[in-house]
């Protein structure tokens, strides 16, 4: 005889805590052999009394988890952001350096000699900078003095100069010389309101030359030698420089 599935199921949770009788186990077992039903409310049963407390515990944690897993694509967004804009800072930061930053080289890195006066009124001297320099630049002072002020680009950005120059000529034809067609040309022409001349940083270059001052003839060994030079630039110059 078959049992009702209404006694079955009165049944099930005793058969399921095995604390039935033999006798009422026998008959749930029959029945349930050939009752999917009554099988499906057990292993429904079984379930929820396996993990009742996870269950529970999952429930009142999935905000928590929910709120997390919201902060963690939050963060990874914000540090593209900062990643990105760290990026552009160090770009744009770049580019002004390696354009529109250069290193003013201290005086005490530079030496002045040869200071003599060409036939043509030219006033020539040699620059001598400890590790070169790529570029200059020409600042008039406040009292009239013109400072030549040799610099190099910010370390570690791509040179914007000339080939690093260390020892080597300069010159600068002072007011009031007369120049003809023939007159080579120099790195200065200064005009009246100039009355001295500096190398390195303003206010803390070096004299090379100022008005009334009596400037040695060159010899003719360093005026053949600079005439070479404005003509042929390969001539051994820095070895007669040297030898000195």
């Amino acid at each position: 005889m078959r049992m009702p599935c209404d006694l079955i199921q009165d049944l099930l949770p005793l058969y399921h805590d095995q604390v039935c009788s033999p006798a009422s186990r026998e008959v749930v077992e029959n029945h349930l052999q050939d009752c999917p039903a009554c099988q499906r409310v057990l292993d429904a049963m079984e379930g929820d009394l396996l993990t009742p407390a996870e269950t529970e515990e999952e429930k009142e944690l999935r905000p928590l988890a929910e709120w997390w897993q919201k902060q963690k694509k939050k963060s990874h967004l914000n540090t593209i952001v900062y990643t990105l804009f760290l990026v552009i800072i160090l770009g744009v930061g770049w580019y002004f350096a390696t354009w529109y930053v250069d290193i003013t080289i201290p005086a005490n890195k530079m030496e002045i000699s040869h200071v003599y006066q060409m036939p043509d009124g030219r006033i020539t001297f040699n620059l001598y900078v400890e590790g070169g320099h790529e570029f200059r630049h020409a600042e008039r002072g406040e009292n009239g003095e013109l400072y030549i002020i040799p610099k190099r680009s910010f370390p570690g950005t791509p040179d914007r100069g000339d080939p690093l120059w260390w020892n080597y000529y300069m010159d600068f034809y002072p007011a009031g010389i007369e120049k003809t067609p023939s007159s080579p040309m120099a790195w200065f022409e200064l005009d009246e309101e100039i009355t001295a001349v500096y190398v390195g940083p303003v206010g803390d270059g070096i004299l090379v030359w100022q008005v009334g001052d009596d400037v040695p003839k060159a010899p003719q060994e360093w005026e053949e030698l600079i005439t070479q030079y404005h003509t042929d630039p390969s001539i051994e110059y820095h070895e007669y420089v040297s030898k000195d």
